[in-house]
């Protein structure tokens, strides 16, 4: 299930503009972590913080402190953060790897018909 915040965070003008919004909402995740039941729900969205923190390193400072912060307190939070950096990637160098094949064999990169 894909949410609303993946579509709106990966444009870069979201992020940009909303710099303030991201700082505000990673200030507040110290707050919430008082209540136990929240930390299910920041796992849910886990992967799309880690992923806004890679592709956006200047404008998610205060995301990633965080992110530190609890990895500082957590080993299991510290091993997710890790798996999805390492995930992230290696996903970035088999594209990267795939599309420099293409170029070096002279072919056009062309999408499957299912995503055209």
């Amino acid at each position: 299930m894909v949410s609303c915040t993946s579509s709106i965070a990966d444009r870069p003008a979201f992020v940009s503009q909303s710099k303030g919004i991201i700082d505000y909402i990673s200030h507040e995740f110290y707050r919430l972590e008082e209540d136990s039941s929240w930390l299910q729900e920041f796992e849910y969205y886990l992967p799309q913080l880690c992923h806004l923190v890679i592709a956006y390193p200047r404008d998610t400072k205060a995301l990633s402190q965080y992110l530190m912060d609890l990895c500082s307190r957590s080993v299991l939070y510290s091993f997710a953060v890790l798996r999805l950096m390492l995930l992230f990637v290696l996903f970035t160098l088999l594209i990267f790897r795939f599309i420099l094949r293409c170029e070096s064999d002279g072919s056009s990169l062309r999408l499957p018909l299912r995503f055209q």
